[in-house]
């Protein structure tokens, strides 16, 4: 009879045990399902979208191809050269936008509003940095509107710094060719004075 007893209440723990656990898994899988009470749902089903290019830099835009077409892209560059009025829209212009990379001057044209270019202070050129812009718009790979010209049409235009006075290093190869050719030019003097008094 004792151990009748002992048994059955080895089998009460366990199914006792057994609930817990059950309880427990059932809890944790409530908890993970998505709260659709609220709008904010997360559709399992939804493709991704590759509409949009975070921070595209200007030297891939140089070398792209047709992924990049009709796609909104994010660059960030120099503002060189000058501003280009549109001919066909007097409140558009174009300014172009140089990579920020030394090492890799690639330049990309952006087409936009006059009020939008009104942030620009500067433009690059020898001797004077220009505004540092960054542009969010629409790439085209060969705009049908500009004749199959590779650029961007701005939509939000913002300004990472202000243009500048560069700081010019000085070559050494012009130091040296500073002094070198009038020494050469002084020497050669001296040659042909001493020669003509020679022939007297």
């Amino acid at each position: 009879m004792g151990a009748l007893a002992k048994n059955t209440r080895k089998c009460i723990l366990g199914f006792a045990l057994a609930f817990v656990l059950c309880a427990g898994a059932y809890a944790q899988a409530l908890a993970d399902e998505p709260d659709t009470s609220s709008d904010n749902t997360v559709n399992t089903n939804q493709l991704p979208d590759s509409s949009f290019l975070y921070d595209v830099p200007i030297s891939e835009l140089t070398t792209a191809d047709s992924f990049h077409d009709n796609q909104t892209v994010q660059v960030k560059g120099e503002v060189v050269g000058d501003l280009i009025a549109d001919e066909g829209s007097s409140s558009y212009c174009w300014v172009s936008l140089q990579e920020l990379d030394v090492e890799d001057p690639s330049v990309v044209s952006i087409h936009m509003t006059r009020e939008l270019a009104n942030q620009i202070d500067s433009y690059g050129h020898y001797g004077q940095q220009g505004t540092t812009l960054q542009v969010m718009g629409t790439f085209h790979l060969a705009c049908g509107d500009h004749q199959g010209l590779s650029d961007i049409h701005a939509e939000t235009v913002s300004v990472v710094a202000s243009g500048k006075a560069a700081e010019i290093e000085p070559s050494s190869i012009l130091f040296t060719l500073a002094w070198v050719f009038p020494l050469i030019g002084l020497l050669l003097v001296l040659y042909y004075r001493h020669r003509n008094e020679q022939e007297r």
